[in-house]
C-alpha cells in the first residue's frame, strides 16, 4: 500500500500515516498548516501499543526490532553530525543532507511499519482508539473545562479504592 498525500488532498479523504498523530497534528495545527480529517489519519504508535504494549513504541526502537538495526541508521548518523558540529534541534541547518535523509527515512519507515502492524491489530480496538485520540486532541487543542470539586472528590474515592485492593495483595 502507498500513501502519498499533498496538502489539497485532506479533504479528499486520501489515509495519512503517522507515528505519534497527536503530536504531528498539533505540530501542523500550530505552524498553521491545513490538517487532515481524524478519520482519515493512522496512526502506527497506536498500532504498535495495542499490539504489544510491554515494548517502547518509539519509531525507531520498534523499526529497530521490526526491520532490524539499520532502520535507525539516520538518525545515528544526523545525531553525530550534530554532536560533532555542537547543533541543536533549533540550530542544525535544514539543507544539510543528513537532515534530509532523516526526516525521508522516517516518512518510509513510518508507511512499512503500516504496512506490517495494520494486519496485527483488531480494526473495531484500533477504530475505538483513534476516535478517542480525535476526542483527546480537539480536547486539547480548545481546552477542556475541570469540575476541581468533583475531581478532588473522586481522586480521594480512587485513593482510598487503591489503598483497600492494595491491603488485599
Amino acid at each position: 500500500m502507498h500513501f502519498v498525500v499533498f496538502v489539497s488532498t485532506f479533504e479528499t479523504g486520501v489515509p495519512v500515516v503517522m507515528h505519534n498523530s497527536s503530536f504531528d497534528m498539533h505540530r501542523l495545527t500550530n505552524d498553521g498548516f491545513t490538517v487532515p480529517a481524524w478519520a482519515s489519519v493512522h496512526d502506527t504508535e497506536i498500532l504498535a501499543r495495542l499490539h504489544d504494549p510491554s515494548k517502547r513504541a518509539g519509531l525507531k526502537p520498534l523499526c529497530d526490532r521490526t526491520f532490524g538495526r539499520e532502520a535507525s541508521v539516520g538518525q545515528r548518523v544526523l545525531k553525530e553530525e550534530m554532536r560533532k558540529n555542537r547543533w541543536t534541534w533549533a540550530t542544525v541547518p535544514t539543507d544539510l543532507p543528513a537532515y534530509w535523509a532523516y526526516g525521508v527515512w522516517d516518512t518510509v519507515l513510518t508507511a512499512r511499519l503500516y504496512g506490517h502492524l495494520s494486519p496485527l491489530v483488531p480494526s473495531p480496538v484500533y477504530d475505538r482508539e483513534m476516535a478517542v485520540r480525535d476526542i483527546l486532541f480537539q480536547a486539547e487543542q480548545r481546552g477542556i473545562r475541570v469540575d476541581n470539586e468533583y475531581t478532588t472528590t473522586l481522586l480521594s474515592e480512587w485513593r482510598a479504592e487503591a489503598a483497600e485492593l492494595r491491603s488485599t495483595l
